[in-house]
């Protein structure tokens, strides 16, 4: 979506819609009781975007790779797989959560993998995530890619 090349100027159009609308980070009932986020963005009947729920995810992974250079800058020499499970679990943990896997950690940087393995099955997040976290620990083990190729997103309406 080029947005660029209006007469108007898009900059122009932001900045009134903006002063208009509000500008809010979170969810917010508007005039008319309707959830939106954002700049006036009708979250309740309109959705979010595929663009924009691909930005978010990316944004999120980006900082999910962030919190793996602050806990450990090596994961990056491990097989992609492995590194495609820490990024899933930074993720969906956060820097903080996924800090206190203490053990997980240390067997991590002992290089030894099996207990690893071993520390994310035993830990509240194995038992809260059901058959993600099964399938990271097997992707994890083994270091193939089994069970992490990517599937088509269904759109929801």
């Amino acid at each position: 979506m080029d947005l660029t090349h209006r007469p108007y100027g898009i900059e122009m159009c932001r900045a009134m819609l903006t002063r208009n609308e509000g500008r809010k980070r979170k969810i917010y009932k508007d005039s008319v009781g309707k959830q939106t986020i954002a700049v006036g963005w009708n979250i309740e009947d309109k959705g979010l975007p595929d663009e924009a729920i691909d930005l978010l995810l990316d944004i999120g992974i980006a900082e999910a790779e962030d919190a793996l250079d602050k806990l450990w800058y090596e994961w990056r020499s491990l097989s992609y797989t492995r590194q495609l499970v820490l990024i899933d679990m930074a993720f969906n943990l956060g820097l903080a959560k996924f800090r206190g896997f203490k053990k997980f950690w240390g067997a991590l940087k002992a290089d030894n993998i099996p207990e690893a393995c071993i520390q994310m099955v035993d830990s509240k997040w194995y038992r809260q995530v059901g058959p993600r976290a099964k399938r990271n620990v097997e992707a994890f083990r083994s270091g193939a890619p089994a069970g992490l190729r990517p599937r088509r997103a269904k759109r929801k309406n």
